[in-house]
């Protein structure tokens, strides 16, 4: 599909993710390049390609693409447990603290926020 529709962002993002699931990751990290470069700076695709650099262990890169689906997509509570995992992962404890928290706020129930809260207390 990619190769029918070049200008459609969801299918280099699907791309992306298959190929993240078989490991391949920096063909994943460059289908998920050009989600966000074709989709103009889409949120979801700055939180494909943090998951993708967390998984690649380029953290500090994670952290800002993380920031950014934050930025332009406040309320997704996805975004913000991602963003909170770059964080950990960047070693930045209290940063990763604080979002976990936020994510609660925003989803009290959620089973990730209160594990990963419990372990870094």
């Amino acid at each position: 599909m990619v190769q029918l529709h070049p200008g459609n962002p969801l299918y280099h993002a699907l791309l992306a993710e298959v190929y993240a699931q078989q490991g391949l990751l920096e063909q994943a990290l460059a289908e998920a390049e050009e989600a966000l470069l074709v989709s103009r700076g889409a949120a979801a695709y700055h939180d494909l390609l943090g998951q993708i650099l967390v998984a690649l262990g380029r953290p500090g890169e994670a952290v800002a693409e993380a920031e950014e689906a934050v930025r332009l997509k406040p309320t997704m509570v996805s975004y913000q447990v991602n963003l909170a995992e770059a964080y950990e992962v960047a070693g930045r404890r209290e940063e990763a603290i604080a979002a976990y928290e936020r994510v609660l706020e925003m989803d009290p129930g959620n089973a990730t926020a209160t594990k990963w809260l419990r372990q870094l207390r």
